[in-house]
C-alpha cells in the first residue's frame, strides 16, 4: 500500500482524500471503490488567504476579457462594425469561460499529464462544432421548422456536437484520450471555445443585419446601444453554461468508460442525457419565461447556470481531482467517497 502524502506525486495505491479517517484507492487514472479506514489520515482544513486570489491567472483572465469585450463592443456600436461587435462578444464571454477553464486545469493538475494535443484538438473542435451547429440550426429555422418543440432543438444539436470528436478519440484514439482527466479537459476546452464563438455570433448579428438594411451609423447606434449592453452581459455569463453542462457529462462518460473498460457505458449515457436535458430546459422553458414574464431578462438562465455549476458540474468533475491535488483545492472540490461503499480495514 502506498503511503504518500496528498501533495506528493500521484502513484497507484491508497491515498488520503482530505477527509479524516480513511484513504481511498487510486488506480493511476481515477479513484476506485476501495476505501480503507486509517485513523492517521487527517482532515485537511487549509484556509486559503484572500490575497491568494490575486495570484491566480483566472482573476486576470476574467477582468481582461470583460473590459476588452465591452471596449470592443462599444467601438463596434459607434462605428456600426459587426466584426468589432463579434470581437466584443467573444472577449466578454471568454473572460469567465477562460477563468473557469484555468481553474479546472489547476484543480485536475493537467500540466502533469502533457496533454497539449487535447488543448489543440479541443480548440479546433470547439470552432468546428459551433460552426456546424450554427448552420444546422439556421437551415432548420429557414425551413420554418424551428418552432417545432420550441428551442429544444438547439440543445439536441449542440450537446452531441461538442462531444462528438472527444468521444471518438475515447473510443478509437491513443491511450492519452482514454485518461478521464484528459478527456474531461478536452471537452471543457472545446465547450469553452464553442461558447466564445457562439457569443461572437450573437453580438455580430444585430449590427450586421442593421448595416445590410441600409441604415446609417447614427441609426444603428441609436437602436442598438441599450440592447447591446444587455446582450453583452447576457452572453458574458450565459455562455459558460456550455462548459458546465457538457463538462459534467464528460466526467460521467469518461469515468463510466474507465470503469467499464469500453467507450460506452450506461453511466456515460446518463450523463449525456442529463446534459441535453439541462440545455433543453434552459432554452425551451426558462428563456421564454425570461422573455415574456420577466421583460426580456436572463434571470432564470443565470440561476440555472449557477445551479448547474453547484449541483451538476462540480460534483462530477471533483471526482477526478487526483491525490496529489487534494491538499491544494477547496474542500468542496475534493473527491467524496460514494455513499454505500464499505470501508475496509488497513
Amino acid at each position: 500500500m502506498t503511503t504518500t502524502s496528498p501533495s506528493s506525486q500521484t502513484t497507484l495505491g491508497d491515498h488520503p482524500t482530505g477527509f479524516a479517517g480513511f484513504r481511498r484507492g487510486w488506480d493511476g487514472l481515477a479513484w476506485t471503490s476501495r476505501v480503507v479506514a486509517d485513523p492517521s489520515s487527517p482532515e485537511l482544513h487549509e484556509r486559503h488567504a484572500f490575497a491568494r486570489v490575486f495570484t491566480h491567472p483566472s482573476l486576470y483572465a476574467f477582468i481582461v476579457g470583460v473590459v476588452a469585450g465591452f471596449a470592443a463592443a462599444i467601438a463596434g456600436i459607434t462605428l456600426g462594425a459587426w466584426p468589432l461587435m463579434a470581437l466584443g462578444g467573444a472577449l466578454a464571454a471568454a473572460g469567465p469561460i477562460v477563468a473557469l477553464v484555468l481553474a479546472i486545469r489547476r484543480r485536475l493538475r493537467i500540466g502533469t499529464l502533457h496533454a497539449g494535443a487535447a488543448v489543440v484538438l479541443g480548440v479546433l473542435w470547439g470552432v468546428i462544432a459551433c460552426a456546424a451547429a450554427f448552420f444546422i440550426e439556421l437551415a432548420v429555422e429557414r425551413g420554418g421548422n424551428h418552432t417545432v418543440g420550441g428551442f429544444a432543438f438547439d440543445g439536441l444539436v449542440e450537446e452531441p456536437l461538442k462531444l462528438l470528436l472527444p468521444v471518438i478519440l475515447l473510443a478509437t484514439g491513443p491511450a492519452l484520450f482514454k485518461n478521464p482527466r484528459v478527456g474531461v479537459w478536452m471537452v471543457v476546452v472545446a465547450s469553452g471555445v464553442f461558447g466564445i464563438a457562439e457569443a461572437a455570433l450573437f453580438l455580430a448579428e444585430p449590427v450586421s443585419a442593421a448595416s445590410t438594411s441600409g441604415q446609417t451609423t447614427a441609426q444603428i447606434d441609436a437602436e442598438l446601444t441599450a440592447a447591446t449592453g444587455r446582450l453583452l452581459v447576457e452572453r458574458m455569463f450565459v455562455e459558460i453554461a456550455h462548459v458546465i453542462w457538457t463538462g459534467g457529462a464528460a466526467a460521467l462518460i469518461w469515468l463510466g468508460a474507465h470503469r467499464a473498460g469500453r467507450a460506452f457505458s450506461w453511466l456515460g449515457l446518463l450523463g449525456f442525457v442529463i446534459a441535453v436535458a439541462q440545455h433543453v430546459i434552459n432554452d425551451a422553458v426558462l428563456t421564454p419565461i425570461d422573455a415574456t414574464l420577466l421583460g426580456g431578462s436572463t434571470f432564470l438562465n443565470l440561476v440555472w447556470v449557477v445551479l448547474g455549476y453547484y449541483f451538476w458540474f462540480r460534483p462530477r468533475v471533483r471526482q477526478l481531482v487526483p491525490p496529489d491535488a487534494v491538499a491544494l483545492v477547496p474542500k468542496r472540490w475534493r473527491a467524496r467517497v460514494p455513499r454505500g461503499v464499505p470501508i475496509t480495514s488497513r
